[in-house]
């Protein structure tokens, strides 16, 4: 048969010297592009309902009636690999289809109508059968569509060589007279063609040079490198893919160059497949470099792995997808050894470890990661040790700015005991958990610390974590203190209320941890320090939340849980909800500072505790607000207590003590109790429905405490607020004086800067004035009534000087 229109061949090889870095030199195949068309011949293309042909070369695809189209492959050499086709046809004619592009096996111009309507509408209902199925809308129009085939599509036309035919089905699945598409065929106006590649191929071996846009798609056939002292350079919008489980190893220098929607593409040829990866440097110390931007990397065991060297790798996706069961040891980037690696403004998507580090190594390693996001399969089932960022050895990491989400560990970062020569840093970093209860408790941590000197976790939200922050030092041998600082940092878990064993914050061993200005939420243990260690570990907690759900269901809950030696100072620190705000047990060598604090639970739950200490050595409690506990200090074998300067009120059981020695003073205590300085009288909080613990003017607990001033430089308060008093009182006015039967009532409005009044009387007004009532905290004032002519005057008093 006579042939025409049968191939133009666009492109022949190129650059054959491109890769030219001497014996680096490897050999390819380069990219050729074949186009194929019908044969101008009737049924080429054309149309069937399956009784009759219905048209020679029109292909019509519409309520009863599908087409087809064939193409001439006779030029294409059998037993060439296909890469990918193109299809490029002319829409004259539609209407929102739902359309399919199906296999075709059977030699349209020769076989029947019926065997062809059966052949092209057997796969058109399965979109992974079909080289294209499609539901378009209305804003699909006519004219010319270019469509890369999918699945079967290259294979069944390198078979079809033999035959030097190549065909597919139009189907419309609508199956109805209101949709429809219509294609030009052989004998139109527009002649439907292919476009069919064979892409660069590279057997493996040694690479370098430039692989440029117009010579990709590059396929990869065997393991490459780039030797020692050779450049590979990267053109923007190159794509690379790889046959098989194949490498790509840097020992020289790889760049890639970055082009606004240019990105470069890495890639298994077969999408369902793995490859090895981008591997920089080797074990036997041979340095790589890699400048990675504005790259996608899809489907390698591991993205990038640097063993030896240093990368840049910004604006970068690595991307594995979702498989049942992962790979114990992949990683989207592995870095180990020393390296200055930076990873910036990624998003790392799927991979078992989203980013591991580690050195063994005797010099610092000093990684980066910033603005780059790690997300995990939210699937349950994911309860081994899934880890976003995994850091060990000796490495002193920043991560900034980043989102870890759907991992069981968030950040592991597992010291090597030493001290390290600057600071790691996690700072403005959120990590968040799926919050399915079903997931194993045990296995769920923010952010875990083991056998770090120091470390600055700072501005960052953990969210759903059974615990929030882990921070534990082993090294006892080497008597290394660790003294992490936890900064404005807000760690929250869900408010469900099956929930049990969970800690926003947990230490253990020779650890002093900082604590300031976090917010700890709906844990059933906001912070919890022990230390067995030997050595007392002196932690601090300062200006910190810590609110636990109010769901009634929630048992034993805790704001602080201590045990062991420790010299934990708690200052300015809000607990609400907290069945037991402070525990702390078995400490010999304890020290217990409980200052300034503000502790309530919004109503009074049968067996809660505020304060509890049980066999410590010191507590030393002043100035904090307690309301609405059952029982409010409880201690047993406490060897010293100082309770001073403190309100407990609407606390049932405000001091029980056993086998301790107890020291209580200049307290305002619900129910009262015995002591020097202490009180029992209406603290006059500015709002207790509201939780609002501030002291009006004429609150009694004001001034009346004993030790350090307060701030303003006045005698100090009760409670966690004192009343800030400034200037001179103003003069009081409006004073009235009236008879009600034997009394004598003087009434007069609220000054300024006061805090109480005083009350003086004299016969004469000019002189002999003597004190009746002092420190009146309230704007009236009763006495007997008397026939005899007096003076009265109020004068109003704050605590300045």
């Amino acid at each position: 048969m006579k042939k025409k229109l049968l191939f133009i061949l666009l492109f022949v090889v190129y650059f054959l010297n491109i890769f030219s870095s001497g014996t680096n030199n490897f050999t390819r195949n380069s990219r050729t592009t074949y186009i194929a068309y019908p044969q101008a011949s009737a049924f080429w293309t054309g149309t069937t309902d399956g009784v009759a042909k219905t048209e020679p070369s029109l292909v019509r695809a519409a309520d009863t009636e599908d087409g087809w189209m064939i193409f001439d492959v006779s030029g294409i050499p059998v037993g060439t690999h296909i890469d990918e086709i193109i299809f490029h046809g002319f829409v004259n004619d539609t209407s929102q289809p739902n359309w399919s592009i199906t296999p075709l096996t059977i030699f349209p111009p020769t076989a029947s109508a019926n065997d062809i309507f059966t052949d092209i509408n057997d796969e058109a209902n399965n979109p992974f059968d079909c080289y294209h199925f499609s539901d378009e809308d209305v804003t699909f129009s006519t004219g010319w569509k270019t469509i890369t085939l999918e699945n079967s599509a290259t294979v069944d036309l390198e078979n079809s060589l033999f035959d030097e035919w190549f065909g597919f089905g139009i189907v419309c699945r609508n199956d109805d007279p209101v949709h429809w598409i219509n294609f030009d065929g052989w004998d139109e106006v527009n002649i439907p063609y292919l476009e069919i590649i064979t892409y660069t191929h590279i057997p493996g071996g040694n690479l370098s040079g430039i692989l440029t846009y117009e010579d990709s798609p590059y396929v990869i056939d065997g393991d490459v490198t780039v030797q020692p002292g050779d450049n590979l350079d990267i053109e923007p919008g190159v794509k690379i893919y790889f046959s098989g489980d194949f490498s790509l190893e840097i020992l020289g220098t790889m760049n890639t160059y970055f082009a606004i929607n240019d990105t470069i593409v890495f890639k298994s040829l077969d999408e369902l497949s793995l490859w090895e990866g981008i591997i920089v440097g080797n074990d036997v110390g041979v340095i790589g470099t890699l400048n990675l931007e504005n790259v996608f990397v899809k489907n390698a065991k591991v993205g990038v792995e640097v063993i030896a060297g240093d990368a840049q790798i910004l604006s970068t996706v690595i991307l594995k997808d979702t498989v049942t069961v992962r790979d114990t040891t992949d990683a989207g980037i592995k870095i180990s050894g020393v390296s200055n690696t930076t990873i910036s403004n990624c998003e790392i998507d799927g991979y078992k470890t989203g980013i591991e580090i580690s050195n063994s190594d005797a010099s610092l390693s000093t990684p980066t990661v910033l603005n780059t996001r790690v997300r995990n399969s939210t699937e349950n089932s994911r309860t081994d040790e899934n880890i976003g960022i995994s850091i060990s050895g000796f490495v002193s990491a920043t991560i900034d700015s980043c989102e870890i989400q759907d991992y069981p560990y968030g950040i592991k970062y597992v010291g090597n005991g030493s001290s390290l020569s600057s600071t790691p840093t996690i700072q403005n970093t959120r990590v968040r958990n799926s919050t399915e209860s079903a997931r194993d408790s045990t296995l769920i941590t923010g952010i875990y610390i083991e056998d770090l000197e120091t470390i600055n976790i700072k501005a960052d939200s953990i969210d759903n974590y059974t615990t929030g922050i882990e921070i534990i030092n082993n090294s006892v041998s080497t008597r290394m203190e660790s003294t992490p600082t936890v900064l404005n940092t807000r760690v929250r878990n869900s408010t469900e209320s099956s929930r049990t064993n969970s800690y926003g914050l947990k230490t253990s061993g020779y650890v002093s941890v900082s604590v300031d200005s976090c917010e700890f939420e709906d844990y059933q243990c906001g912070i919890k320090c022990e230390n067995s260690s030997g050595f007392i570990s002196t932690p601090t907690v300062l200006n910190t939340r810590v609110r636990n759900s109010t769901e009634s269901s929630r048992t034993s809950t805790k704001g602080i849980e201590i045990s062991g030696d420790i010299a934990f100072g708690i200052a300015s620190n809000q607990f609400i909800g907290c069945d037991s705000t402070l525990i702390c047990r078995n400490g010999t060598n304890t020290t217990i500072q409980f200052d300034h604090n503000i502790v309530y639970e919004t109503a009074i739950a049968s067996g809660s505790n505020a304060l509890y200490a049980n066999n410590v050595d010191t507590l030393i409690i002043f100035n904090n607000t307690v309301y609405n506990f059952d029982y409010g200090l409880n201690t047993v074998s406490v060897n010293y207590c100082s309770f001073y300067n403190n309100i407990f009120w609407n606390v049932s059981n405000p001091i029980q003590s056993a086998s301790s020695t107890l020291s209580v003073s200049y307290s305002d205590i619900d129910g009262g109790y015995t002591g020097t300085g202490n009180i029992d009288s209406d603290p006059v909080f500015a709002s207790e429905e509201n939780f609002d613990f501030s002291l009006q003017w004429n609150s009694p607990c004001i001034d009346t405490g004993t030790g350090t001033d307060d701030p303003d430089s006045t005698a100090a308060d009760m409670g966690a607020i004192y009343y800030h008093q400034s200037g001179t009182p103003s003069q009081p006015t409006n004073i009235v004086a009236e008879r009600n039967g034997n009394n004598l009532i003087i009434s007069w409005d609220e000054s300024g800067n006061t805090i109480y009044y005083n009350i003086y009387s004299s016969d004469d007004p000019y002189s002999g004035w003597v004190l009746e009532e002092e420190k009146i905290r309230q704007t009236s004032w009763t006495t007997d009534f008397s026939s005899d002519k007096k003076f009265y005057r109020v004068k109003a008093i704050n605590g300045l000087p």
